[in-house]
């Protein structure tokens, strides 16, 4: 009787184990998916600097390729929060706050196009994404913390 009670309690405490094993493994990856955001809107803004700067069309291509990487991360980490309520909630003003960046991005390559030597042109765009560029750290942090704040 003894030995299949400790058998019996070496067993739960492998499937406890087990879980929390993985639900870290699951943080690891929403951390991960995060950085795949930040480091594709990172990418974006270089590039868009690069083509303000150079215009050149390679410079504009690899811009087009950021964003497009940045759509994939975010549907990506969607994906992984998917049966996390909070934390899809909190993807989805992840969401809004790249999707302003974004429209600024754009702003400012489309201002380049139309006028390739307005700097204060640029300037303001500029100015107008300096907020949004520390949002989505905050977000970024409370979201790979599977159910905690996010």
């Amino acid at each position: 009787m003894l030995l299949c009670l400790s058998g019996l309690a070496t067993y739960i405490s492998i499937e406890r184990l087990t879980k929390s094993e993985s639900w870290v493994v699951h943080t690891y990856e929403v951390q991960a998916a995060l950085g795949d955001v930040d480091s594709a809107a990172l990418d974006a803004e270089r590039d868009r600097a690069g083509y303000v700067i150079t215009g050149s069309a390679d410079a504009l291509n690899d811009f087009d390729a950021a964003i497009a990487k940045i759509y994939q991360a975010l549907r990506h980490l969607r994906e992984l929060t998917k049966d996390n309520s909070e934390q899809q909630q909190m993807c989805r003003r992840l969401e809004g706050v790249m999707a302003r960046r974004i429209a600024l991005f754009r702003d400012s390559v489309e201002l380049k196009k139309a006028n390739p030597e307005d700097r204060q042109g640029q300037t303001r765009v500029s100015a107008r994404a300096l907020p949004l560029v520390q949002k989505p750290l905050p977000l970024s942090r409370k979201c790979g913390i599977p159910n905690k704040d996010c």
